[in-house]
């Protein structure tokens, strides 16, 4: 029982994560097109604790306050319009614990105008030889409730799936995870959802990204894909 609560945990605090991220940042991508956004640099503080961001030609952008940033010359600058347009990468997940048998990836979603409503992500962990997909949904069912929704990968018809609502975190599980991981590894680029949920239809996107990269390190957590 122990181990299935420090389960439960992990994934809420890695969920919570990647929800305290602004929408600003999220979306900030989308000039760049679907399943593409801009390195904006490494994070840096000064010496005074003021964040700045170094560009790859060694240019910086600093941050003025949460909402206001400037180049070095002065001249503001919106957050998420500087630096090259790169493919979404998926982002690995901390392994607190320092378990050989976990590794953990997320993904936020990207916006497709007048197709999604709204800011989620995506998280596939592997612990203990299990591999869990859950995806960040508010307003969903109460805790431990099933659901159903339905997942399209690129442009292909929809399929139906079960999940299970986490509830506190707002996030469900995929139920049936093997079937929608091979679905997922034959995408092009992406999947999208559409969930009902007591607030209405909730509509959300995800890049595949570079998820073949990551299939090794799964096989080594004990979970082969």
């Amino acid at each position: 029982m122990k181990s299935k609560s420090l389960l439960a945990l992990s994934s809420v605090a890695l969920l919570l994560s990647l929800l305290s991220i602004p929408l600003s940042t999220a979306f900030a991508a989308d000039d760049c097109g679907f399943g593409k956004s801009r390195d904006l640099g490494e994070e840096f503080e000064d010496e005074d604790g003021n964040l700045y961001y170094e560009l790859p030609d060694g240019s910086k952008i600093f941050e003025i306050d949460e909402e206001n940033y400037e180049m070095e010359d002065g001249t503001p600058i919106e957050y998420g319009t500087w630096g090259e347009c790169k493919p979404t990468s998926w982002s690995e997940e901390e392994n607190e614990g320092n378990s050989a048998k976990f590794f953990s990836i997320s993904m936020l979603s990207d916006e497709e105008e007048g197709v999604t409503n709204e800011f989620s992500s995506i998280l596939l962990t592997c612990e203990k030889n299990r591999l869990t997909v859950e995806v960040n949904v508010e307003d969903a069912r109460s805790a431990g409730s099933k659901g159903n929704g339905e997942y399209r990968i690129d442009r292909l018809r929809a399929k139906k799936f079960q999940y299970l609502s986490r509830g506190a975190d707002e996030s469900i599980a995929i139920a049936d995870t093997k079937s929608f991981i091979s679905d997922l590894l034959k995408a092009k680029s992406k999947v999208s959802f559409k969930i009902p949920t007591t607030s209405g239809t909730f509509v959300t996107a995800f890049p595949k990204g570079n998820l073949d990269a990551f299939r090794p390190k799964f096989a080594k957590a004990g979970c082969r894909f």
